[in-house]
């Protein structure tokens, strides 16, 4: 597995250079909101697949995520307003997973059981499908290096 040393990681929160993005927070929302959240039932396939077929894989609910592409993760939009940050891995040596999260996305176009775990099988194959959304997924978590967008203040448009 080939890994970028700079990846670019998007969430809610504010950090700093220097602060440390855990991992499994993805997992806590996911479990802790359960079969209500959107991607509960996607989440769910993607881990049976991995326990029965990649069993050497960590798991997505105990991982931080970071794309590799930082123009598709600063226009990246999943509704809500989010800042991107230059990070590193916080521990190479931790479990890992690079995969094409376009697998993921994938899913919702299949209407069938086979169809959307094949997109799963796909997505721990580290198969390509969109060159610009590889993430990375870690159980080491991520060091921030710079955030890349700026706060909005005082009424300003977010840029």
């Amino acid at each position: 597995m080939t890994l970028k040393e700079l990846l670019y990681h998007r969430t809610q929160g504010l950090y700093r250079s220097g602060d440390l993005i855990l991992a499994g927070n993805w997992g806590r929302i996911v479990l802790g909101t359960g079969p209500t959240h959107n991607r509960f039932y996607a989440e769910y396939l993607l881990d049976r697949i991995r326990v029965d077929e990649f069993p050497t894989a960590p798991s997505r609910l105990g991982c931080a995520f970071a794309f590799e592409d930082a123009q598709f993760t600063m226009g990246w939009n999943r509704g809500t307003p989010e800042y991107v940050y230059a990070v590193r891995l916080a521990d190479p040596t931790a479990p890992q997973h690079r995969g094409n999260m376009d697998w993921i996305d994938a899913m919702n176009e299949y209407r069938s059981f086979e169809g959307v775990e094949e997109c799963a099988r796909r997505y721990w194959r580290g198969d390509d499908r969109d060159p610009r959304v590889w993430e990375v997924a870690t159980m080491g978590g991520f060091v921030v290096e710079d955030r890349l967008t700026r706060i909005p203040e005082n009424g300003e448009p977010d840029a």
